[in-house]
């Protein structure tokens, strides 16, 4: 029996693939270095075509962020590539009014930007890629009674200790420079045993530290936060 990572029901007839994280993080010239090692799991395909405009969001919104880094260069080509049609030219023109240089007509230094994101289709991608690594990384599905959350951060900013820590775990990612992802679970700890946490690093620019705790968990944490 093949089960869908996605929504956890038995995939019946044909079995789609999908990747983990999204094939889009990577950019189309870097893609042949890697062909082959990149996750897959195994999805029913409405349930892996209903993340696809989010997903292309996410990339070029949380993308152009990077591309002062050399795989965000490359994956701005991709970028101009895709604003070359209707559907792209409007995801551009949307991404590029989250740039702000004056947030509340407060003027910022010439060389600082305000940059805002959509939360909730940024929310659903990063619970995506988590639902992907936790699978691949315990051969269980994440299901939907499980609490779930997480925390960004750019490379300008302090370190705090979660990313520390994360960062003492071992680097997972096949193409580094594009996606890289380290996983603690929590056993060592009885107190917060169901814990588990993934760092995920995008483009080496973005840091998203995701919190999951398991369905059978009773802690506050898991009562308060579910799965959407």
């Amino acid at each position: 029996m093949t089960i869908c990572y996605l929504c956890g029901k038995e995939i019946e007839g044909n079995v789609s693939r999908d990747h983990v994280p999204p094939k889009a993080i990577y950019p189309t010239d870097l893609r042949p270095e890697i062909r082959g090692q990149l996750i897959t799991l195994p999805t029913h395909k409405s349930c892996n075509n209903s993340y696809k405009d989010d997903e292309d969001y996410f990339v070029q919104s949380w993308g152009s962020t990077a591309i002062d880094t050399p795989v965000g260069k490359a994956l701005f080509e991709d970028m101009k590539r895709t604003a070359k049609h209707s559907q792209g030219q409007r995801l551009a023109e949307m991404i590029y009014d989250e740039f702000d240089p004056m947030p509340g007509g407060i003027a910022l230094p010439s060389h600082l930007i305000q940059k805002s994101i959509d939360p909730n289709k940024s929310r659903r991608i990063i619970l995506k890629i988590t639902r992907g690594l936790f699978s691949y990384v315990t051969s269980r599905i994440l299901t939907n009674d499980c609490g779930f959350s997480y925390q960004l951060h750019d490379a300008t900013g302090k370190p705090s200790d979660l990313l520390k820590f994360m960062a003492e775990g071992k680097s997972r990612g096949v193409y580094p420079q594009a996606f890289d992802y380290t996983y603690h679970d929590c056993t060592e700890f009885p107190e917060i045993a169901h814990l588990h946490l993934f760092g995920m690093h995008f483009w080496q620019k973005l840091t998203v530290v995701a919190v999951v705790h398991d369905s059978d968990c009773t802690c506050e944490v898991c009562s308060k936060s579910k799965l959407g």
